[in-house]
């Protein structure tokens, strides 16, 4: 209810704030006394437990460790694990403090509870060596709703300017930048943000209720900036796990990122849902030009480097594009999607060995990646290993469209014909105006005898605006087999690219 929820907003407001201050403390004092760990300047905050058995918190739990993640990542001089890693650490078991240190190559962890009961919130912390186990620091916090937001900010203001003369880190006092940066003072507001992102970083059909949650924020707040960009971004995430039209949802994501950067022009989440926006429009130079400034704001997103290294593996820029998925591979050691991409463009360059590794890791990391499932398969098809292939793309087939017609791509080529006739079968049983349904077809056909069919289909999907270069890059393995066609030169072309590095009269690979 309404009450309970602006009571989560200042419980986190006060116990984020008072952390913050006692770690910056504790790593002024380490780099004051010496080194008292391996990797003393590095940290993780790992998710925080539900205390009572409420499930229904989990998703202020985890945004409570998000927002200590965001503010600790802004104090210089400071390493954060990212919040992908430190969970996906955490769900491997139960490995104690010097594992999970060794895991995420970090010197603490920070740990914590939340208990919700009645009116009041208490949240329990803890500092851990990683070197040893050996806890350093605890502390409980525990608040009612009176006030929220105006003690919040007196609290904050009161540890920033006890901290302020022992704080020298990146060269001078960085006291304001420890506060965590909520960015409303409507508590229902907030809640409803952090219900948000929990969908939100799930992907899956979470991202339509995600975009509900993040509208009822902006409803709460017609300012809250966060919440305007984080609606962009999962609008623009809607074709790929929502069945929708890219061309559909581009007004208004586009308006949500451009009010989000009226608000706050440092929202790198928001440039970057631009780009996403303006790829989908097939607006290339645009898309290029946002990405930059969404690096420019934040270079240690790895969510920002992912998307875009996919936009240089569209433009066939393939080494630039392994230097991103490798960044961010190094950014969010436990996020399986570049790993995927690293694979597949260690495989464009010819490097099958490492190619293979690499997708084997990914596939490890996230098997249920929808890219895992399908893109993997390629790896080890040009690799020589066929019935490594095939076994990849079989569960792949039961992916939605245009995932299944990837699969049916690796299963014509590993198989032969038979292999991928039913899922061919099943997409022309769908209606016509399924989104992606041409694509699905046309990347099936590619592995098939019926070229001609293939490019049917790939200029039915361009009419339709269904994005294909966005899932698989014109530069691919797929296409290799119609490159040399006059016709998909034409289609090179009116996709905005440049025919002469991805359509060759011999039809050889860019």
């Amino acid at each position: 209810d309404r009450f309970a929820r602006r009571n989560i907003a200042w419980g986190s407001g006060v116990g984020l704030t008072a952390v913050l201050a006692a770690l910056v403390v504790w790593f002024t004092l380490a780099r004051r006394d010496g080194p008292a760990v391996a990797n003393q300047h590095s940290i993780a905050v790992m998710p925080f437990a539900v205390v009572g058995g409420d499930s229904s918190n989990a998703y202020f739990a985890e945004g409570m460790a998000s927002e200590l993640t965001g503010a600790l990542a802004k104090v210089s001089s400071l390493s954060v694990a990212s919040q992908t890693s430190a969970f996906a650490a955490r769900n491997r078991g139960n490995l104690d403090a010097r594992e999970i240190g060794r895991l995420l190559n970090v010197g603490a962890l920070l740990e914590g509870s939340v208990r919700r009961a009645d009116n009041r919130l208490r949240v329990t912390t803890s500092l851990t060596r990683a070197s040893d186990g050996v806890v350093l620091w605890g502390e409980t916090y525990e608040r009612d709703a009176k006030d929220v937001f105006t003690v919040q900010d007196d609290i904050t203001r009161a540890i920033v300017g006890a901290l302020t003369s022992r704080l020298a880190v990146g060269g001078g006092a960085a006291a304001s930048g420890i506060a965590p940066q909520v960015g409303t003072k409507d508590a229902d507001a907030y809640d409803f943000f952090l219900r948000g992102r929990y969908l939100l970083e799930r992907r899956g059909a979470g991202v339509t209720r995600a975009a509900d949650y993040f509208s009822q924020a902006i409803a709460r707040d017609s300012g809250f900036a966060r919440a305007y960009a984080a609606l962009s971004e999962a609008l623009e995430l809607f074709p790929y796990f929502a069945q929708v039209p890219a061309a559909s949802v581009e007004a208004r994501a586009t308006a949500a990122a451009r009010r989000a950067l009226l608000l706050d022009t440092t929202l790198a989440e928001a440039h970057m849902a631009l780009a996403m926006a303006h790829e989908h429009a097939l607006r290339w130079d645009a898309a290029g030009a946002e990405f930059q400034r969404a690096l420019a704001l934040d270079s240690l997103s790895a969510t920002v480097r992912t998307q875009y290294g996919r936009y240089l593996m569209m433009h066939a820029r393939l080494s630039q594009a392994l230097v991103q998925f490798r960044r961010a591979e190094r950014l969010d050691p436990s996020a399986g999607t570049p790993q995927v991409w690293s694979a597949f463009m260690l495989s464009m360059l010819g490097e099958h060995d490492a190619a293979l590794a690499e997708a084997r890791r990914a596939w490890e990391t996230d098997s249920l990646l929808a890219t895992a499932q399908s893109v993997l398969s390629q790896v080890p098809l040009v690799a020589g290993r066929p019935a490594e292939a095939a076994s990849m793309a079989r569960r792949g087939s039961l992916l939605p469209v245009p995932f299944n017609g990837q699969a049916a791509y690796t299963l014509y080529r590993a198989k032969g014909r038979a292999a991928g006739d039913s899922i061919v079968k099943a997409l022309r049983a769908r209606p016509r105006d399924t989104w992606m349904i041409h694509s699905g077809l046309a990347l099936a056909y590619l592995g098939s005898p019926d070229t001609t069919r293939a490019l049917d289909e790939i200029e039915q999907a361009l009419r339709a605006g269904e994005i294909l270069p966005c899932w698989v890059p014109y530069s691919g393995y797929m296409f290799d087999v119609i490159r040399h066609s006059a016709r998909f030169a034409v289609i090179v072309r009116e996709s905005g690219f440049d025919a002469s590095v991805m359509a060759t009269g011999n039809g050889g690979r860019p």
